[in-house]
């Protein structure tokens, strides 16, 4: 596996988990495609460019009293890294857990793409148990 491609994956984990904007900015390609799978978490689709990173870090946190994203475990899929996510967050008290799986893309060195993946069809088609 591309330990650095793993390496920027783990830091924009970090740094999302973090609400550091600058460290999620940091690592992800100025023409960024975000496009979440948990659709009730977001108004919109998906996000585009740093602009679009930005509005959807913000608007995550301030929607929610906490949010954090803690990669499980990665997997190498031809070009592409696919991060299986547990998601975890609060509001009013009241906690919310999810799991995802992410498809990441890479461009000039830098994540160029997430798209959420349902976590239970995305293992059983790479073929690993989670």
């Amino acid at each position: 596996m591309n330990s650095e491609r793993e390496a920027l994956v783990r830091r924009y984990y970090e740094a999302f988990s973090a609400n550091d904007l600058d460290g999620v900015l940091a690592v992800v390609h100025p023409e960024i495609v975000f496009n979440p799978i948990l659709g009730a978490l977001y108004e919109q689709r998906g996000f585009r460019g740093h602009e679009g990173m930005t509005d959807h870090l913000r608007g995550l946190h301030e929607r929610w009293d906490t949010f954090e994203g803690e990669l499980e475990q990665i997997v190498e899929d031809g070009d592409a890294l696919i991060g299986f996510v547990c998601l975890r967050a609060t509001r009013g008290g009241e906690p919310f857990e999810a799991r995802v799986a992410v498809e990441v893309g890479f461009r000039d060195g830098l994540i160029s793409s997430f798209v959420g993946l349902d976590v239970y069809e995305t293992a059983e088609e790479l073929g690993i148990s989670l």
